[in-house]
């Protein structure tokens, strides 16, 4: 496997002779999408209040955000792939992997967002997730 050093981080299973795109060197000092599990659920498919859902997931170390009709819930469980410095099969990911941006589901806490806001084509005011107390 490759390392590709640029700015004091490193870039496993890059190829050594391609440079990172600005977006791959986010994506991998941010690495949420890959520490943690984002699943949307509908809180009408559970026999309990969604207030009881809520709790159901948070009591067990998930984060719950709603979005719309939506919950959002987020487990600290890694991909089986991701090293100290940065993804082990990055040029053979999945294909959910190579499209996913973890904006509309990490917001700012997704590096990528930092980048993509100077071309953002979205009208202002777009709704994002927001935490559930």
């Amino acid at each position: 496997m490759k390392k590709t050093v640029k700015n004091g981080v490193s870039f496993v299973g890059l190829p050594a002779a391609k440079k990172p795109t600005k977006k791959q060197q986010l994506c991998i000092e941010c690495k949420k999408c890959c520490t943690k599990v984002g699943v949307y659920t509908d809180p009408a498919i559970y026999e309990l209040s969604e207030k009881d859902v809520i709790h159901f997931y948070k009591a067990r170390g998930a984060a719950v955000t709603r979005s719309d009709n939506h919950l959002f819930i987020v487990f600290d469980l890694p991909c089986p792939h991701l090293a100290q410095n940065g993804c082990n099969i990055y040029e053979k990911r999945p294909k959910i992997c190579r499209i996913y941006s973890g904006q509309e589901e990490f917001g700012e806490e997704c590096l990528w967002t930092l980048l993509s806001k100077k071309n953002d084509k979205r009208p202002k005011g777009k709704a994002r997730p927001r935490k559930v107390k």
